[in-house]
C-alpha cells in the first residue's frame, strides 16, 4: 500500500463526505506531508507504531495554536484510517499548555473598529473603496475572495443585502455602516453597469486579494495599532452577531461556514471568547 493512492482516497473524503473545503483539505495534505517527512514514513501502516507522544514532541517547536490545528488535521487522517483503510491509529492527543487561549482568533470590538473609521477618509477615490471594503468585511463577515469576486449586482442597496453569492445559501444583510459606505462608494464611481467588480485598483481591474489584504492592514496595525487580518474581522463579525442572541447554526450558515464541520470549533471558541475574553484594543 503506498501512499498516494491512500491521499487520493482522503481527499474525496474530505471533500464528498465531510464536506471540507478545498483549502482545508489542502491544508490537511501539509500536515501530512509534514508527517512523512518528519518520520521518513513510506507506506500508511508504518503510522501505528507510531505514539501520540512521539508526535507531538516534534510539535514542540511551533507554537500552541499551530501545533493543535496541525494535532486537528492529523487527527484527522488517523481516524479516516482506522475507520476507512483498516489501519488502527492512535489519535489521542494531549492539548498543549495555553491551547485553549491560543485557539481563540483574535476579536476586534465595535468601539476598537469605530477608532479605525474614525480615521480621516476623504470618502473618494481610493479611500471610499477602502473603507466601502473593511465595512462589508467586518460587518458581514464574508471572505476576502468573496469580496474579491464581487460585482455590483450582487449588491442591493434597496433591501440592504448581498446576493446571489458562491458558497452563500442566503442573502447576507449589510449593517448600516456597510450600506452608507457603499451607497457613497457607489456613488462617487458611478460604475458603468452592475457587472463590474465592486472593488478595483488603479488600473481599472478587479481588486486581487493580496490588495485587500493590503487594505486590511493599512487601516489596521499601521494607521491605528489595532491588529486586522481577514480571519479576524471574520472572527469579529460572529462575535458580534452571537452578542445579539443569534443561533451558532444561524450564524454560520449566514457567514458561509460547513456547520458540520464548522459548528463545533467556533462553538466551543465563541464560549472560550466568554470565559477567558481578550484585553480588546479600545
Amino acid at each position: 500500500m503506498v501512499f498516494d493512492s491512500v491521499l487520493e482516497r482522503y481527499q474525496r473524503y474530505l471533500q464528498e463526505e465531510r464536506g471540507s473545503s478545498t483549502a482545508t483539505a489542502r491544508v490537511y495534505q501539509i500536515d501530512i506531508a509534514w508527517l512523512i517527512e518528519k518520520f521518513s514514513l513510506e507506506d500508511p501502516n508504518d503510522i501505528p507504531s507510531l505514539s501520540p507522544k512521539e508526535i507531538q514532541a516534534q510539535l514542540g517547536g511551533f507554537k500552541p495554536s499551530t501545533q493543535m490545528r496541525r494535532m486537528a488535521g492529523l487527527s484527522s487522517f488517523f481516524k479516516f484510517l482506522s475507520r476507512k483503510e483498516d489501519i488502527p491509529c492512535n489519535f489521542d492527543f494531549q492539548r498543549p499548555e495555553n491551547g485553549d487561549r491560543e485557539e481563540q482568533p483574535p476579536y476586534v470590538s465595535k468601539e476598537a473598529y469605530h477608532k479605525i473609521r474614525e480615521i480621516k477618509f476623504s470618502r473618494n477615490g481610493q479611500d471610499a473603496r477602502n473603507l466601502a471594503l473593511l465595512d462589508i468585511l467586518y460587518g458581514t463577515g464574508i471572505r476576502t475572495s468573496t469580496a474579491s469576486a464581487l460585482n455590483w449586482e450582487n449588491v442591493d442597496l434597496k433591501t440592504n443585502s448581498l446576493r446571489g453569492l458562491e458558497r452563500y445559501v442566503r442573502e447576507i444583510p449589510l449593517s448600516q455602516e456597510s450600506q452608507e459606505s457603499l451607497t457613497a462608494y457607489h456613488q462617487e464611481i458611478l460604475p458603468e453597469n452592475q457587472k463590474v467588480p465592486c472593488f478595483r485598483n488603479r488600473g481599472n481591474e478587479r481588486l486581487s486579494r493580496r490588495s485587500i489584504l493590503k487594505v486590511i492592514t493599512k487601516y489596521g496595525e499601521e494607521e491605528t495599532g489595532i491588529e486586522l487580518s481577514p480571519r479576524t474581522l471574520r472572527w469579529s463579525c460572529l462575535c458580534n452577531l452571537m452578542e445579539e442572541g443569534r443561533n451558532i447554526e444561524d450564524v454560520l450558515e449566514l457567514m458561509g461556514y460547513n456547520i458540520k464541520t464548522a459548528g463545533t470549533f467556533y462553538a466551543k471558541a465563541y464560549k472560550l471568547r466568554k470565559l477567558f475574553p481578550r484585553k480588546e484594543a479600545q
